[in-house]
């Protein structure tokens, strides 16, 4: 869906909700001429977001998910990205090692850490854990949530964004383990020296802590 991205289109949007059949005296709330308000509701029209009825104008389904994501205060979509985060390990004798990615593109390229990738739009979280574990290892298993947390990322530009990680568990892998694959290079290791790493992403320690909860977790974090 093609974002929306002049405030007047949105102001629209915004007036249709709160007025669902409007006219267009009714829409035009801004200090903005007709002709030039016009503009704006002709693109609206033209992209599938509103349509004109008898009655006035109206949302469409598009314009109404659009509308659902939309925060009508601030006339912004918030950001929030989702993602999976792997926990793979296997006993080696009387040791506990752990699979870890050194990743081999950017951004952060080089930095050593668990599996990730993006959930996508049309995946359940589990769905997005099988193609990680298959894409970044070559292995197969059986999944099991561990947990959520929730990072909200600030920064002095103002260009702040939130993140969503599933954190989950992989039980019984199988398969052969890759050690190359376009995404990252593979290493099995022991836990009890992830902490001497060199590289490694800067909270690979409390995310390990998280993995080791007993019980399904919730956690809250800020960065600046």
């Amino acid at each position: 869906m093609k974002a929306i991205i002049h405030p007047v289109q949105k102001e629209i949007l915004k007036n249709l909700v709160y007025k669902p059949n409007a006219r267009f005296r009714d829409l035009n709330t801004t200090e903005l001429t007709n002709d030039q308000f016009t503009f704006h509701l002709k693109k609206l029209l033209q992209d599938g977001y509103v349509e004109k009825i008898e009655e006035g104008y109206k949302l469409t389904n598009k314009g109404l998910l659009y509308s659902s994501n939309l925060d009508l205060d601030s006339l912004e979509v918030p950001h929030i990205k989702v993602g999976v985060k792997l926990y793979i390990e296997r006993r080696n004798g009387n040791e506990t090692e752990v699979l870890l990615g050194e990743r081999l593109r950017d951004p952060f390229k080089g930095t050593i850490g668990f599996h990730t990738h993006k959930v996508r739009p049309d995946e359940s979280v589990f769905e997005t854990a099988r193609r990680c574990l298959l894409n970044e290892t070559g292995l197969t298993g059986e999944f099991e949530y561990a947990g959520l947390e929730y990072i909200i990322e600030k920064s002095e530009d103002a260009l702040n964004s939130s993140r969503m990680m599933n954190f989950i568990q992989v039980k019984n892998i199988q398969g052969e383990m890759l050690e190359i694959t376009k995404e990252s290079k593979n290493a099995w290791v022991n836990i009890k020296e992830i902490s001497k790493l060199e590289n490694t992403y800067h909270d690979i320690l409390d995310d390990l802590s998280l993995f080791q909860r007993k019980e399904i977790f919730f956690a809250e974090k800020v960065r600046n």
